[in-house]
C-alpha cells in the first residue's frame, strides 16, 4: 500500500526492533536478500543502537549471567530461520548465513558488533581498527557457503504461519543451545 507505520514499544528497544525486523522481511522482498538483510541489521540494529556488547556479553570464561544480557538478537535469528523454513524459496540466504551471524554476534575479529551504539563504535574507532564482517561475507569466495541455492526473487508479501505445529527447535548448530545454557562460546568461527 506504500503506507507509513509508527511502533513505540513501552517495555524498551528489544522488542520493537524484533517487531520492525520481523515486519520488514514479511514485507519487502529485498530484506530477504543478503545485501537486504545486511542492510537490515545495520539500519534496525546496529545505526539503532542495540546494546550488542550488554546483551551478547557471555564469553567463555564467565559461569555467570551479567543483569543485561539477554539473546535477542538470537530470537530474532530464530524467528528468521522459522519464516526461512516456510519459505525455503523466497530468501537468498542460507542457515549457515543465521548461524555465522548468531557466533560473530557473540564472539567476533571484526568490529561490526562491538560495542553497544553506534557513537561507541565511533569512539573506538572500529572502523579504523577491524574489518567489517560485512565486507569479509561478500566476498565471493565465502558468499557461496551463505547463498541458497533455491532463491527465487518473490516480490509477494510472505505469510509465515505461527500455529505451534508450524514451528520448530531451530538446533542449527550443536553448539548454539550450549552456548546460551553452559557459557561457552564456540571458537570455530567460519
Amino acid at each position: 500500500e506504500g503506507a507509513s507505520v509508527l511502533i513505540h514499544g513501552t517495555e524498551g528497544t528489544d522488542s520493537t526492533l524484533q517487531v520492525t525486523s520481523l515486519a520488514q522481511i514479511i514485507l519487502e522482498p529485498r530484506s530477504r536478500t543478503i545485501r537486504g538483510f545486511e542492510a537490515l541489521i545495520e539500519r534496525e540494529w546496529l545505526q539503532a543502537g542495540h546494546p550488542f556488547q550488554q546483551r551478547c556479553a557471555q564469553s567463555a570464561y564467565c559461569n555467570t549471567k551479567q543483569k543485561w544480557e539477554a539473546p535477542v538478537f538470537l530470537l530474532f535469528l530464530d524467528c528468521v530461520w522459522q519464516i526461512l523454513r516456510q519459505f525455503p524459496c523466497s530468501f537468498e540466504f542460507n542457515e549457515n548465513f543465521l548461524i555465522m551471524l548468531f557466533e560473530h554476534a557473540y564472539a567476533s575479529q571484526f568490529g561490526t558488533f562491538l560495542g553497544n551504539s553506534e557513537s561507541e563504535r565511533c569512539k573506538l574507532k572500529l572502523q579504523q581498527k577491524t574489518m567489517s564482517l560485512w565486507s569479509w561475507v561478500n566476498q565471493p569466495s565465502k558468499l557461496s557457503k551463505y547463498t541458497n541455492p533455491l532463491f527465487e526473487a518473490n516480490n509477494l508479501v510472505i505469510w509465515p504461519s505461527v500455529a505451534p505445529q508450524s514451528l520448530l527447535l531451530w538446533e542449527g548448530k550443536p553448539c548454539i543451545l550450549c552456548k546460551l545454557l553452559n557459557g561457552q562460546v564456540c571458537t570455530q568461527l567460519p
